[in-house]
């Protein structure tokens, strides 16, 4: 697993947050302050039985693929119902701030009834509700009992035939399209919108009478908003999808907009995160880089030792152990002792990649059927002794093998990286989750100019009934190569493009620089690779490990939040999310190590707070900065002994020299140490120093004293934002 402690050791930690997810209930809030709601429940899905379809899993739902990342970004989070299961209790704003009825549902018949009449008791509460495709597609009866529950006008019925569509209205904020914005000519719905609505998009038709019908696709009420199909999303081709409005501005003005500090995994200590992880696919293959080298030691020694990152490194067991039925001249003793020195490396966290690698998990799933092929994995061998999937075999027992054989003394494998179709069934993450081990991948996050459509970004996770998987980020070469076609093995570079796009205008995802050992194998795709790394050597950005990043997405889902007046919040979190985020307008937070908050960084238009790791931090904002040194932000791991008006002590630590940006109150003469040794001070109306300290220093800020200000100045390493290669 390489460095232990701090960032390098987080099994007290991943303890202690997944005990967390087995009881979710906030604690009790402090005195006179109001739990702040953040989850959104969607309602999905039908009864296969009844339907004869597939089983519709919460990934496959439009709520997944539409709303919910940029529900994650105006601070809520998602929580899936499937309505095969009995509808929950209301009333439900004691922890919901909304509801989602999604597209993909179909109210079985014998349900029909119950659920109308439990719409229209959600309606006669505050909950906001969005209704989002099929709601009144059931029984003539239950239609008019939602459409009365709701207000809208019309018959509710979509059309057979109809004539002449046009828009009428069009909101040029709210309806942003990706795509041209087209009137259907196979879906007209005859639906208007309550009085006191806000209406986005309007068409009318002519039936075949001749009468003309009105249709608000789009709309906000009194209740919550609608947005019916087929105006959601529109698709060209398997991989391009474009949205037919903006989800941000329209959720924020059904659900409304937060004014709580949202926890945001994807920064931390004011900069972007960043972090890599490699699938351990093709670690025992011959490269063609070089001369008799595998996939694995062209990895190691053309990126592992010669870039300053921290890496998680996963391998499949069976790989490792030579059990593949169609590897010539497999050479387990070879791949065990490459195996155990990439993991002695100094930047390397392990982890596993399952012990058989399934690529698809679940029988009669999307993917299997799109691929052709039922859940299998790799031809084993008779020797493995392994006729069929089992999950806790996959999990469980692959990561103990890593554990036992390929690490060196007191290091600890953590996580596990699916594999395949990374669509796990609920029975694998539960056996994740029982063994008390983290696990990611899987959403296909890909923005790109190629692949430009913002429903190309995933969630932060997802669920598998009532599990929880986390996604990785980003996407893997695989994705970038057309699934590694000799005319796109160098295509790995356009990655980039999408750690651009999900950095601006708003700050989606952290970078990840994802890929597997087969990178090694060309030359075109290992310079791809190494071309991304170079990006990033040269970007402002935080590096952390997988595992911390898979912690921080948990640590900001069971965040509770408490207001406690217009300018003060408690956050009650597991320490794990250290990152929070306001309008720049909002205020300037107090720092301290009393307060939990460290310090403040702008970006795009926005105030990332960030925090000591904390489990209780209060967020109190001043008109203005408070007069006391703050961390601005830092590429690296940090860590306080004191901050307040009288200066700071900060250790910090990272596998490369480590740039670090203070804040410092002006009017104010300081004295600034790096490892004990003085430098320049700043000016009195200087507000921010910036410091490039060695991999591991500490630096303190003091009051300086009538000498120190007449000191000799010692020369400072020039700011940078950009590492070295070894």
């Amino acid at each position: 697993m390489g460095k232990q402690g701090g960032r390098f050791g987080c099994w007290v930690l991943a303890m202690a947050m997944l005990a967390a997810l087995c009881c979710r209930a906030e604690s009790p809030p402090p005195g006179g302050a109001v739990l702040c709601k953040r989850w959104i429940l969607v309602i999905y899905g039908s009864d296969p039985a009844e339907t004869g379809a597939r089983k519709i899993w919460p990934p496959d739902t439009i709520a997944a693929g539409h709303l919910q990342m940029p529900l994650e970004w105006l601070g809520y989070e998602v929580e899936f119902r499937s309505i095969e299961k009995p509808l929950p209790d209301l009333p439900l704003e004691n922890r919901y701030a909304g509801v989602v009825v999604d597209r993909t549902l179909e109210v079985p018949h014998e349900k029909e009834a119950a659920f109308a009449q439990w719409l229209g008791n959600l309606t006669a509460t505050r909950m906001k509700i969005l209704l989002s495709g099929n709601v009144l597609e059931g029984s003539e009866t239950a239609r008019r009992q939602i459409m009365a529950a709701f207000n809208l006008q019309g018959t509710g019925e979509s059309l057979d035939r109809f004539h002449n569509s046009r828009v009428t209205k069009r909101d040029e904020v709210v309806m942003r399209s990706e795509t041209k914005l087209v009137p259907s000519r196979q879906v007209f719905c005859d639906i208007t919108a309550p009085p006191q609505s806000q209406v986005y998009l309007s068409l009318e038709a002519e039936d075949d009478h001749g009468d003309a019908r009105h249709f608000d696709a789009a709309f906000r009420a009194p209740w919550g908003g609608a947005i019916f199909d087929p105006y959601i999303v529109r698709q060209y081709g398997p991989n391009h999808l474009y949205n037919m409005f903006d989800p941000f501005a329209f959720l924020a003005a059904v659900f409304g907009t937060p004014d709580f500090p949202v926890p945001d995994p994807t920064t931390r200590d004011g900069l972007r995160v960043f972090f890599s992880h490699i699938d351990g696919d093709g670690f025992n293959s011959l490269s063609h880089v070089g001369s008799h080298r595998l996939n694995a030691e062209v990895i190691r020694d053309e990126v592992l030792k010669k870039y300053p990152f921290p890496v998680t490194v996963s391998v499949i067991e069976a790989s490792i152990r030579g059990l593949e039925a169609d590897v010539e001249d497999s050479r387990p003793d070879d791949y065990v002792r490459i195996a155990r020195d990439i993991f002695s490396l100094p930047n390397v966290q392990a982890a596993s990649h399952t012990f058989s690698h399934p690529f698809t998990w679940i029988p009669g799933d999307d993917d299997s059927i799109r691929l052709g092929r039922e859940p299998a994995n790799l031809v084993l061998s008779s020797a493995a002794k392994y006729p069929k999937i089992v999950p806790e075999r996959e999990v469980t027992g692959s990561l103990d093998y890593v554990n036992k054989n390929l690490l060196p003394p007191g290091h600890r494998a953590e996580l596990l990286l699916w594999s395949g179709n990374c669509r796990p069934p609920p029975e694998a993450l539960a056996a994740a989750r029982r063994a008390h081990t983290l696990e990611m991948n899987g959403g296909t996050t890909i923005l790109s100019r190629r692949w430009p459509g913002l429903a190309g970004v995933a969630p932060r996770i997802t669920m598998m009934d009532d599990e929880l998987q986390v996604y990785a980020p980003a996407q893997n070469e695989m994705y970038y190569t057309d699934d590694w076609k000799a005319s796109f093995l160098g295509g790995f570079a356009n990655v980039i493009e999408t750690f651009e796009l999900t950095g601006a205008p708003r700050r989606l995802k952290p970078v990840n620089i994802y890929y597997h050992f087969y990178s090694g194998e060309r030359g075109d795709a290992l310079a791809a690779l190494q071309k991304a790394e170079d990006w990033a050597l040269n970007q402002p950005l935080h590096t952390v490990h997988a595992l911390e990043y898979v912690q921080s997405v948990h640590g900001a889902r069971d965040c509770a939040i408490f207001q406690v007046d217009e300018h003060h919040w408690t956050l009650q979190t597991d320490g794990t999310i250290r990152a929070f985020r306001l309008p720049a307008s909002s205020g300037f937070p107090q720092t301290g190590l009393d307060t939990g908050v460290t310090g403040w960084n702008d970006d795009l238009g926005v105030r990332y707070l960030h925090t000591n790791g904390s489990k209780k931090v209060e967020v109190m904002l001043l008109p203005g900065p408070p007069g006391a040194p703050s961390l601005v932000s830092c590429t690296g791991e940090t860590t306080f002994t004191k901050l307040d008006a009288e200066g700071l002590v900060l250790d910090v630590a990272d596998l490369r020299p480590v740039h670090v940006k203070l804040r410092l109150p002006p009017a104010r003469q300081w004295r600034v140490e790096v490892n004990g040794k003085a430098i320049p001070a700043p000016g009195e109306t200087a507000q921010t120093i910036d410091l490039t300290t060695p991999p591991a220093a500490r630096i303190s800020v003091s009051r300086a004293a009538p000498q120190d200000r007449q000191s000799v100045p010692i020369k400072l390493l020039p700011p940078r934002l950009s590492g070295q290669k070894n």
